[in-house]
């Protein structure tokens, strides 16, 4: 008799886990089927640029650049890589740098090495060149298909990303004022980098 006790007591413990291993079973085919759709969902967004949600304020680049233009009197300036590409973002933009920021900011570009004073470089000549054609393309009819033609080369350059086609919407939205601004200070950098190449 103790042996029937022992499988009876055996089969309702027994039925008991397995109850429960089916419920964690279920409960897991429906959380990784889950998991699988959120790893499908996830790849998709992957693909989407999402645009940065973070806005930086301008206040806290030019603290930076004056800090570092006082650091030798001893202000407290740390080299911030955010910062730092978020200037050179937007120093065109006389809204986002004022003119006092933007003198600083040439001192500041003097001291560029490597791969950031190219990308420097390269994007101020690339600014300066696409106003000198929206200015042909104002002043005569045969820049007009000179700028049409190169603009299509660019659209089919491997180079032109997302960043530099929303940069052309803003460069088209600006007044003919702002865009003569964005240019001189083009103009300026590349002078900059010219020094720094005559020197260096």
């Amino acid at each position: 008799m103790s042996n029937k006790k022992k499988a009876h007591k055996r089969k309702r413990i027994s039925k008991h886990i397995l109850k429960a291993q089916e419920r964690q079973k279920e409960e897991q085919e429906e959380g990784d089927t889950e998991q699988v759709h959120n790893t499908a969902t996830t790849k998709l967004k992957k693909k989407k640029r999402v645009p940065n949600s973070k806005v930086k304020d301008p206040k806290e680049a030019q603290e930076y650049l004056s800090n570092w233009n006082l650091r030798e009197k001893g202000s407290e300036w740390k080299f911030n890589k955010n910062t730092q590409s978020w200037i050179f973002r937007h120093m065109y933009d006389s809204n986002k740098i004022p003119k006092a920021s933007f003198n600083i900011l040439l001192e500041y570009i003097a001291g560029l090495q490597g791969s950031t004073c190219d990308w420097v470089k390269k994007e101020a000549t690339r600014k300066a060149l696409r106003y000198k054609e929206w200015e042909k393309q104002n002043t005569d009819k045969e820049g007009e298909k000179d700028t049409q033609k190169a603009t299509e080369e660019s659209k089919q350059n491997d180079d032109n990303d997302d960043d530099q086609k929303e940069d052309d919407k803003r460069f088209m939205s600006l007044s003919d004022h702002d865009k003569r601004k964005e240019y001189k200070r083009c103009r300026k950098v590349l002078d900059q980098m010219k020094m720094i190449e005559s020197t260096g």
